[in-house]
């Protein structure tokens, strides 16, 4: 199926349809005289009453007026009852239920059903006609038979309701795949087509003429949609698959500090569940995403931060900071002195009447650029520098501006 027909059953889908009731399943079957318009009905209820055998007073005895011109339909119990309102026992698989008709007059008769949205979308539902042999999808809408002749016939009708599929999903493993999403579907069907797409409309597998058990695996974690085809009729069930893999991305308030200058740390993740912070002096912090810690000597510190999760998965996130001896230098007012970053391209507004100087650090700590800032307008261009985060540092005579940025 084409990305642009996919689009349109989706944008159908979502639009039109409505969910299966999930209580009791009904289904009903009108015969219409499409001259007069005169009508019947035959209503079949699934998951209220305990047997499909007749049983007063939840199903309702058909009583056939055979001087009437009128047309006539009926369900049959499993004990052979006429019925006008059918209780048919559990829907726990595929029901089989023979109909029964009778036309007074010769003409155009038309078979129609109502209340179809009970059902899940994935139920096929068919009007089997055994005399010319063949399956009408009623979800494709009525079926229209001529008649010559009046007459009446028990045998020739079956109205066939398959079991939903069943989608159960298998999560994502700690390096986000080998997911798997698995399709059981009763064997009194077989789909034309099963397909899997993701969130972007790109197909990732398929069968064809496929029943049973069947499943779609390697996965990622993520959205996708099954598309069931039978025939020409097709219906889309969303389905999300979980997983465990860690993602974790850990910051710093300040990069450099001084001696006993407190520093907030965060740990922004995904599927964790335990955290072990290690602020490279010794000091070690569990079970938090974000915590704080000052240092009191003057160096570089390693930061890392491991987060696992129930699952057996884990992950490490590090990082260095820099920490000086205070000489007591007080910063830059950040109201007059503006650092800004667009793609690989600097812009630093001096509105202070201070000289200053520019330094660009990675987060390594290593110098990468130094330049004085003569004019209140610097422009600087960084194309040789890799996509990521740097630490850019103004200072001048005894005042400092630390900015952390990140150039594209």
């Amino acid at each position: 199926m084409k990305k642009i027909g996919l689009l349109f059953l989706l944008i159908s889908y979502f639009s039109n349809s409505t969910f299966a009731n999930v209580g009791k399943k009904q289904i009903r079957l009108r015969l219409l005289d499409t001259l007069s318009t005169v009508y019947d009905e035959t209503n079949i209820y699934l998951d209220l009453g305990s047997t499909p055998a007749y049983l007063y007073p939840e199903d309702g005895q058909k009583i056939v007026d055979t001087s009437s011109g009128a047309p006539y339909i009926y369900s049959f119990t499993s004990n052979n009852v006429t019925c006008f309102s059918n209780s048919y026992g559990s829907f726990t698989g595929p029901v089989n239920i023979p109909i029964g008709f009778r036309v007074g007059t010769s003409g155009t008769f038309r078979f129609m059903t109502t209340l179809l949205d009970n059902f899940d979308q994935t139920s096929i539902i068919q009007l089997e006609d055994k005399t010319l042999g063949i399956f009408h999808d009623l979800r494709l809408g009525d079926f229209e038979l001529d008649f010559t002749q009046a007459q009446t016939d028990d045998n020739r009708f079956v109205l066939h309701i398959s079991y939903p599929a069943i989608i159960t999903t298998a999560d994502a493993d700690c390096n986000n795949a080998n997911a798997i999403i698995t399709v059981t579907q009763d064997t009194s069907i077989a789909w034309s087509l099963c397909a899997l797409y993701d969130d972007s409309l790109n197909q990732l597998g398929s069968f064809t003429n496929i029943n049973g058990v069947f499943n779609f695996s390697l996965l990622p974690e993520g959205d996708y949609n099954l598309v069931f085809g039978f025939g020409v009729y097709s219906t889309i069930v969303p389905v999300s698959v979980s997983g465990h893999q860690i993602l974790v991305n850990a910051t710093a308030s300040k990069y450099y500090a001084n001696v006993n200058e407190f520093i907030h740390f965060s740990a922004f993740t995904s599927h964790v569940n335990d955290y072990v912070w290690d602020f490279g002096d010794g000091t070690i912090i569990t079970g938090v995403a974000n915590t704080d810690n000052y240092y009191p000597t003057a160096g570089e510190y390693l930061v890392s931060v491991t987060c696992s999760n129930s699952y057996g998965c884990s992950a490490e996130d590090t990082f260095s900071v820099f920490i000086a001896t205070s000489t007591g230098a007080t910063t830059l007012n950040g109201d007059l002195i503006s650092i800004n970053a667009e793609g690989k391209h600097l812009t630093v507004i001096n509105r202070s009447d201070e000289e200053l100087t520019i330094q660009i650090f990675n987060t390594a700590g290593s110098l990468l650029d130094c330049r004085m800032i003569t004019t209140s307008t610097l422009d600087i261009n960084l194309p040789s520098l890799a996509s990521g985060v740097y630490i850019v540092q103004l200072k001048s005579t005894n005042r400092n501006l630390t900015k952390r940025v990140f150039l594209d």
